[in-house]
């Protein structure tokens, strides 16, 4: 994995919690924008699930399931499990990976810090 130049390739331009569902699962998701000028594949994103002093207690890391092109959008949705909840009271994204071809087997990485959003 390389790490990528620094400056904001991706930027969060929205972001939207569900709260708990019935069986204890929070749901929500953060709106990615690509700001490459190039389509990206394999898009995925890392977010920590944060207790109540702002330190991670665990991650997810949803996949876009198709390319994201140049200016275009992704939705993340993350779910977090009763258990996480336990501690976790936020989501925040943390960080990006992509590939730049479907078959590059080149991937990159670029740390995101993203404004926290309540899970409830």
């Amino acid at each position: 994995m390389e790490a990528a130049p620094d400056f904001d390739y991706f930027i969060i331009v929205d972001s939207h919690s569900d709260g708990v569902d019935g069986d204890g699962y929070a749901q929500g998701t953060f709106t990615i924008r690509n700001g490459l000028k190039s389509t990206v594949y394999h898009l995925s994103a890392t977010i920590a699930i944060l207790d109540k002093d702002g330190n991670s207690v665990g991650e997810t890391y949803p996949q876009a399931q198709s390319p994201t092109p140049a200016g275009g959008t992704w939705a993340a949705s993350y779910i977090v499990s009763p258990d996480q909840l336990e501690k976790g009271v936020k989501v925040k994204v943390t960080g990006v990976s992509w590939e730049p071809s479907d078959s590059a087997g080149k991937l990159y990485e670029l740390a995101v810090d993203g404004a926290p959003l309540d899970l409830r």
